[in-house]
């Protein structure tokens, strides 16, 4: 999902889940916007093609939700039809980063993230 899918009347999701959820309002007077309650809003080109924040990472969007309309079927937080999930990289580790590390200190490190065996 890129910023140019979005249609007004969507419903997006920060990563920091403040203060819920955000309309999509496009071709308004203020231009595109994520709209909140009491007229707050958010333009949408502070969001890059990706729909990631330019600036701080805490306000990307992270899920957009279909638009609500009464009499629809929606879920128990009222958010209706999850179009999109952004899904995050798998963390990687450097190896020549961390410099001389024995065996044993990896495989415990691995035992403790996965609880398993390395």
């Amino acid at each position: 999902m890129t910023k140019a899918d979005l249609k007004t009347g969507m419903r997006v999701q920060y990563r920091n889940k403040f203060e819920g959820l955000k309309v999509v309002m496009l071709n308004t007077e203020y231009g595109d916007i994520l709209e909140s309650f009491k007229n707050a809003y958010v333009p949408l080109n502070k969001y890059d093609h990706k729909l990631n924040y330019k600036g701080d990472n805490e306000w990307d969007i992270v899920k957009i939700y279909g638009e609500y309309r009464k009499g629809d079927l929606i879920d128990k937080n009222g958010t209706g039809e999850l179009l999109w999930t952004r899904h995050e990289p798998e963390e990687m580790i450097d190896l020549d980063e961390m410099g001389e590390v024995s065996k044993s200190t990896i495989k415990g490190a691995l035992k403790a993230k996965f609880n398993r065996e390395a």
